[in-house]
């Protein structure tokens, strides 16, 4: 009985020691909070343009699951709304931009793609590079302004998150892996008038 109790207290103590590994491992990934900075509306001629960066998306276990062949994929989310004082705020446009970082380790050569360009696609061998066009968007194209009222003010609310989807199947169980690929900003707003 003395023996039993011994075993179930040491296999106790490694199950322990094992979770407390694991939440160690994630413990600076959760440390590194991205942020949405630089949210920009710009009106020119018929349209308005939106540009924003991402920081602290990327740290080295997410560049090193690139190289490795695991794909990282942005979206990024727009509301462009209405304040309304009597009710709830009318969205006037949605708009999802999606941002692509893949790896080809044969050429050694980063590629980006982002869905709001013309079919173009940025090719680098410098990871920094990469991140850098991956984490921004420069004067996206959000609405027409034949759609906006003069005179009228309106809020664009923005926020970027990293697709866990993109992941391979087997690491969606790997507890420390898929939080460190947790990149998620709050969301962030700024208004203007037309």
């Amino acid at each position: 009985m003395i023996r039993l109790a011994v075993a179930v207290k040491t296999h106790l103590g490694m199950v322990c020691l094992i979770w407390g590994l694991c939440l160690a491992a994630a413990a600076p990934a959760s440390a590194r909070k991205a942020t949405l900075s630089g949210l920009v509306a710009t009106v020119t001629q018929n349209k308005v343009l939106v540009s924003t960066t991402i920081k602290n998306a990327f740290d080295e276990q997410m560049e090193d699951a690139v190289k490795n062949g695991i794909p990282a994929t942005f979206f990024f989310l727009f509301y462009l709304e209405q304040p309304n004082a009597m009710w709830f705020d009318t969205t006037v446009s949605e708009k999802q931009a999606i941002h692509t970082l893949t790896y080809d380790p044969l050429k050694s050569k980063y590629t980006v793609t982002r869905s709001w360009e013309e079919d173009t696609s940025y090719i680098t061998d410098s990871f920094e590079e990469a991140c850098e066009r991956m984490c921004k968007i420069e004067g996206m194209r959000l609405i027409h302004t034949n759609r906006l009222e003069k005179g009228k003010t309106y809020i664009i609310n923005a926020k970027a998150e990293l697709d866990k989807k993109s992941l391979p199947l087997y690491l969606h169980y790997v507890f420390f892996f898929v939080s460190f690929w947790d990149v998620e900003t709050e969301w962030t707003s700024i208004s203007f008038t037309y």
